[in-house]
């Protein structure tokens, strides 16, 4: 038997199991859809056209959506309450190709998916295309509370091959939006394994916020322009992994999408207001192959304000014209480390700062900078390690301790 027709089958006997006495019935469909990028097989339970939600982006879809995530989920058939463990939670919510309004909140019960169809940007064609959700909330405008995110993910949850769009962001009067995405609903313990991949976030001004309580988060090949933190990581129990992640202007400049940034248009607010990574307590985390261009920071180690600091390993990072590559204000006792990070045209390349307590190493590296490849702040205390890294723009030690072993330097060292 091949694996279409395994999966097939497979979806036939899931058909017949508990699910089928919701008030939606799933009709299991192999999604297909050539054209569109897809690295697995995956069955759809709830084809959402089949229930009569609108794909032309003109009427609020969301309480027929949550509808069919709720019966994805086995809600009420256990326990009237998502994420209960006595739900035959499962399945997967597809979104064919069009434009889905949203005005309200989406929370996915544990276990469910949602899929659409989508085309992987490239420098040279970023246009939209495929599944978009345009988010246009009633609640929440003009905070960043995680209460109003978007999307809220309870455990074993995924997002997969979606763009997220804001129709009414302004590029030339950035307004501040809560997080497109939730890792994590407050107040629910074990918050594990939630999963977004495949995805653009075109003018998100918060991407993914990963919450407390939970662990090992998945986040892999994102594109777009998050106008304040792309990724914002807190709290995590167990390992993260953040691998894929490419965040520049022109994104949303050539996303097609009506009301789009003229070009340069948002580059100087990138510069002094957003953030690619934001990093703090974690337990040995992955953050790799980080693509960022023209922001105020590509990754920023800092302090969590409840509990702990940045440690974990991080490597194969591009940071182009960023006002400072990796900003370090705050590592745990442990120390954190970076392999092959390039940075060019960079304000500065590296910043420690005095919140830093232990070693903060890098292996493999070439720092650029339009100012210094390396600044040490006058109060930093913790230990900066290189080891065969090129610096071609000067290094400054103003505090610390300034370790080097086996490097290039260019420019003078002071």
């Amino acid at each position: 038997m091949n694996i279409r027709n395994t999966i097939m089958a497979l979806a036939a006997l899931f058909a017949s199991q508990t699910l089928a006495a919701q008030e939606y019935t799933p009709s299991y469909k192999l999604i297909d859809a050539p054209g569109y990028y897809y690295e697995d097989y995956a069955v759809a339970t709830y084809n959402v056209l089949d229930y009569g939600v609108d794909n032309t982006g003109t009427q609020d879809c969301t309480a027929e959506v949550q509808k069919l995530l709720d019966a994805c989920g086995g809600v009420g058939i256990g326990s009237p309450s998502r994420g209960d463990y006595r739900n035959p939670a499962g399945g997967t919510v597809y979104f064919p190709a069009g434009r889905y309004l949203f005005k309200g909140q989406l929370v996915i019960p544990r276990g469910v998916s949602i899929r659409g169809d989508w085309k992987r940007p490239t420098p040279g064609d970023a246009k939209v295309e495929g599944t978009i959700f345009a988010v246009q909330p009633t609640r929440g405008k003009g905070v960043t509370s995680s209460n109003y995110a978007f999307i809220i993910m309870q455990p074993t949850t995924l997002i997969s091959n979606i763009s997220f769009w804001y129709p009414e962001q302004n590029p030339a009067s950035i307004k501040k939006y809560p997080a497109t995405v939730l890792y994590g609903q407050n107040g629910y313990w074990g918050n594990d394994y939630c999963n977004v991949r495949h995805c653009t976030f075109v003018n998100s001004y918060i991407g993914v916020q990963v919450n407390g309580g939970g662990g090992c988060p998945n986040v892999a090949d994102l594109y777009g322009t998050p106008l304040f933190e792309g990724i914002e990581i807190d709290g995590i129990a167990d390992v993260g992994r953040f691998d894929g992640l490419n965040f520049a202007a022109s994104y949303w400049e050539n996303s097609g999408l009506p009301g789009a940034p003229s070009v340069g248009q948002v580059d100087q607010w990138l510069y002094d207001n957003a953030t690619a990574v934001v990093m703090r307590r974690n337990d040995w985390s992955y953050t790799c192959n980080l693509s960022v261009k023209g922001y105020k920071a590509g990754f920023h180690a800092e302090a969590s304000p409840t509990e702990g600091s940045p440690n974990g390993h991080n490597y194969g990072f591009d940071l182009d014209g960023c006002r400072t590559g990796v900003l370090v204000t705050s590592s745990s006792g442990s120390g954190i480390m970076f392999a092959d990070v390039t940075t060019r045209n960079c304000g500065t390349g590296v910043s420690l700062m005095s919140g830093a307590s232990g070693p903060v190493q890098f292996y493999g590296c070439k720092f650029g900078a339009r100012g210094k490849a390396i600044e040490m702040a006058s109060n930093a205390t913790s230990a900066l390690m290189f080891q065969d890294c090129e610096m071609t723009a000067p290094v400054h030690v103003g505090g610390g301790h300034f370790q080097a072993v086996n490097n290039t330097f260019s420019a003078d060292v002071t």
